[in-house]
């Protein structure tokens, strides 16, 4: 199965266009990568995974920032950053209320002032 990944957004953080560029994972194929090897991370772009409870960072060379959502866009948890060799769960992860997790390079979560309780949107350009 081929790569996918649909057309770019801006994030915005309750309400608020940030300018985040983002991308959702189309495929399970583009789920299962996320940003292994770097591909779409050098622009700083967060890359939806969705549905998502977990991320792990096993075979990564650089840390990431990971930011958790519920099915409502809440954030839920920011792990950030999420070193190599390592598993993130989301809150509820055991009973599947989780909704999407977003991978980014590490330290764009604390720039854009990413924190648990913001309500993340997409929105296309």
């Amino acid at each position: 199965m081929a790569e996918s990944f649909d057309a770019p957004a801006t994030l915005a953080i309750d309400g608020r266009d940030t300018g985040w560029p983002g991308l959702r994972a189309g495929s399970f194929a583009a789920r299962a990568r996320g940003l292994l090897w770097g591909r779409h991370s050098r622009a700083g772009a967060i890359l939806a995974l969705q549905p998502c409870a977990a991320v792990h960072t096993f075979g990564m060379r650089r840390p990431l920032d990971v930011v958790f959502t519920d099915r409502e866009g809440r954030v839920t948890r920011v792990c950030a950053p999420l070193r190599p060799c390592r598993i993130a769960l989301a809150p509820g992860a055991a009973t599947a209320r989780a909704g999407s997790a977003g991978e980014a390079p590490a330290g764009i979560a604390d720039l854009r002032g990413t924190r648990a309780g913001d309500r993340l949107e997409a929105r296309e350009p």
